[in-house]
């Protein structure tokens, strides 16, 4: 339990009641804050910041069953401590006894003894935090929002009569709430929708990247944009949807190519490029990815496909890194002080989030050119929001997408074609049908987990890392005690086939917990490997050994690193301690182990669904159970399944199967609403 987000909001709390006179402009009621107004703010702070560490960017609450739906949205991060049933109960005694404030005492001291004491055996029971203090905060600070919950509650059922308008108009006079855009520097933004009787609830800054956002897309949509009279020599390759999305590029500031894999994304940009560089072989262009190695695959296959050799691309940069983005999270580049890029490709924009795709906009000087890339139907970004499915959901926007359909990876025998299509379908998929298209194609295989222990488990996903003499184990033990001596070609060579045998296989999972999580797997994975080189005992407590793979977890722009590099520890020296982790693309890149630590990489035999985008493999292994239920989606296995050119093998019990491919995942975002906004920037009724 993060408590981080609680003290913002009491912190938020104290500093508005200690200025009061301060603040005389936004407290109503003779500069008096009720406390009830402060328990609302706590309540929705609370709900808001949870919301946006699952990527949602507003909670939505509409008349129906109103105050159940947010009663239930608060007891879900409660661990189960507390029961619906029981909030009722204490609020009818509340209200019962109204005019008797000594049993009002009673009672609340009673409901403060039961929570706290049901919080203390849970954390107690799941967490290994030992620190009586810790706990003891962590308790006081749920305890508030307990309170909060309750006499939110109480105020709307018993006072506003259960009435969704009549509690808005009581946020009106909140001083922490912005209704209807009447303040819109107040922590919380309302916009409520009298004639549905519903409400949109932003956090302040989400709802100013949102609404920022949508205007400089609208200022994209309005500008003219040059590059929009190239000439149209397109190759016969070319299908009827793939020149479409060039036309639609020539003829808008903004276009968005979507489709799944195989669909030709990249060929049908790299046909546009060829001509953009005919016409004018001087122009600035930036090719960008949410993380390097998605930068560095776009550039590849942007190579192959434009097949002439007299044009450069440029180097792909991370977003990140185009904007300039320090450690302190500000861009360096931004509305006054634009890029000077002519024409901005951006790959797998799936993974983008609200904040940092609005970033990237406000950075584009007028006249340029953004062309996003990306696949709807894959996992929506780590942070905030839905920002390609949101962009495709727009009206302004439904003359500049192309979806490309006709895939040249997938055929109609493919199984894992076939798979991806079914998923990506809104009817329930039957589990018995699915399985059946697995157990019927080739390129696919199921194994039901439920009844395997760790070990049977574990070993079939080892396999593939030292069956045969092209396998992994076999490679890295072939070079124990000489790749140090062999000059720099010779290492390249031998990187080139180490990085071909990772790449031909990888194991891909739901999360890092759990029996199917990557670091238990990772951990199995590590030990038979050490075992398979027969290295020293002495040595087992040591994370680094002889042929770990890792994967790099954040950019490091100094070492010329980025979110999702893989590299590989290797001996080089004669002792078997004598460690260096070597990075091998274009170019060689050698740094000591000490250089790294668990922040910064971690193994990657296993990795996470989410941190495979951007890449393929040829033979995928996924894996799931029961324990990952509260993250399963189509989504997820979809984005999974399609990381792979050749083959899938799912390991997961057919329960956690049904549910991963029936549930889609619902991000709630704000985005399409601004799709009213007037000309003062305020979204209209």
């Amino acid at each position: 339990m993060n408590i981080e987000e609680l003290s913002i909001s009491q912190y938020i709390v104290k500093r508005i009641n200690n200025n009061i006179n301060i603040h005389s402009n936004l407290i109503f009621e003779n500069n008096y804050i009720h406390e009830i107004d402060n328990n609302i703010f706590h309540l929705f702070y609370f709900l808001l910041t949870r919301y946006l560490n699952e990527g949602h960017t507003v909670l939505l609450i509409s008349n129906s069953n109103w105050l159940e739906e947010i009663i239930t949205i608060t007891l879900s991060y409660f661990d189960n401590v507390i029961s619906y049933s029981s909030i009722l109960e204490f609020s009818d005694e509340l209200y019962k006894s109204r005019k008797n404030q000594e049993k009002i005492n009673i009672i609340m001291k009673d409901l403060e003894f039961n929570f706290k004491n049901s919080l203390y055996n849970k954390i107690n029971k799941d967490s290994d935090k030992k620190n009586s203090t810790e706990i003891k905060n962590i308790i006081d600070e749920y305890y508030i929002i307990y309170l909060s919950l309750l006499r939110f509650y109480y105020l709307s059922f018993y006072i506003l009569k259960d009435s969704l308008k009549n509690f808005i108009d009581r946020l009106k006079n909140n001083c922490f709430f912005s209704v209807n855009y009447q303040k819109n520097d107040r922590v919380i933004i309302v916009n409520y929708k009298e004639k549905e009787d519903k409400a949109i609830i932003w956090l302040n800054r989400i709802y100013h990247a949102e609404k920022l956002l949508f205007n400089e897309i609208k200022n994209l949509c309005q500008s003219e944009s040059t590059f929009n009279d190239i000439e149209r020599s397109l190759t016969e390759e070319l299908n009827k949807e793939q020149i479409e999305a060039i036309e639609n590029i020539c003829n808008h500031s903004i276009s968005i190519i979507t489709g799944g894999p195989g669909t030709g994304k990249t060929f049908t940009i790299a046909q546009m490029v060829r001509m953009i560089y005919d016409k004018n072989p001087n122009i600035h262009l930036a090719l960008v990815a949410p993380t390097g190695k998605a930068g560095q695959r776009m550039k590849e296959s942007l190579q192959n496909a434009i097949k002439e050799n007299d044009i450069s691309l440029p180097e792909p940069m991370t977003i990140h890194r185009l904007l300039g983005i320090g450690n302190n999270g500000m861009p360096y580049y931004h509305k006054n002080n634009p890029l000077s890029y002519e024409i901005i490709i951006i790959d797998e924009a799936s993974m983008l989030g609200i904040e940092l795709a609005k970033d990237l906009l406000m950075a584009i000087k007028p006249k340029s050119k953004i062309i996003l890339l990306g696949d709807t139907h894959q996992l929506s970004a780590v942070d905030a929001g839905s920002v390609l499915s949101d962009l495709c959901k727009l009206d302004i926007l439904k003359n500049n997408q192309t979806n490309l359909i006709q895939s040249k990876r997938f055929n109609n025998e493919s199984g894992i074609g076939k798979l991806a299509h079914l998923i990506n379908q809104k009817e329930f998929i039957d589990i018995d049908f699915f399985q059946n298209i697995i157990s019927t194609s080739s390129d696919l295989f199921f194994k039901d987990i439920n009844s395997d222990n760790d070990k049977s488990f574990y070993d079939d996903l080892l396999k593939p890392y030292y069956d045969g003499e092209n396998s992994y184990f076999y490679l890295t033990k072939q070079i124990k005690n000489t790749f140090f001596q062999m000059d720099e070609e010779q290492q390249k060579n031998y990187l080139t086939l180490l990085n071909k045998s990772l790449n031909q296989y990888r194991i891909l999972t739901a999360s890092h917990s759990f029996i199917c999580g990557d670091h238990s797997i990772n951990h199995y994975i590590k030990i038979a490997h050490r075992d398979y080189l027969e290295l020293s005992p002495e040595f087992s407590r040591f994370s680094w050994y002889h042929g770990r793979p890792v994967m790099v977890l954040k950019n490091r722009y100094d070492l010329g690193l980025f979110n999702g590099d893989i590299g590989i520890c290797l001996q080089n020296g004669r002792k078997s301690n004598q460690l260096a982790v070597y990075f091998y693309e274009k170019s060689l890149k050698i740094f000591p182990i000490h250089m790294f630590d668990d922040d910064i990489v971690e193994s990657s035999y296993a990795i996470t669904i989410h941190k495979s985008q951007g890449s393929e493999f040829d033979t995928v292994a996924i894996t799931f159970n029961d324990d990952n239920q509260r993250i399963l989606s189509k989504e997820l296995i979809y984005t999974a399944i399609t990381r792979a050119k050749k083959q899938v093998k799912i390991y997961s019990t057919k329960s956690a199967l049904e549910k991963s491919i029936n549930t889609e995942t619902k991000r709630y975002t704000g985005l399409k609403e601004f799709e009213r906004i007037g000309d003062c920037g305020i979204i209209d009724n």
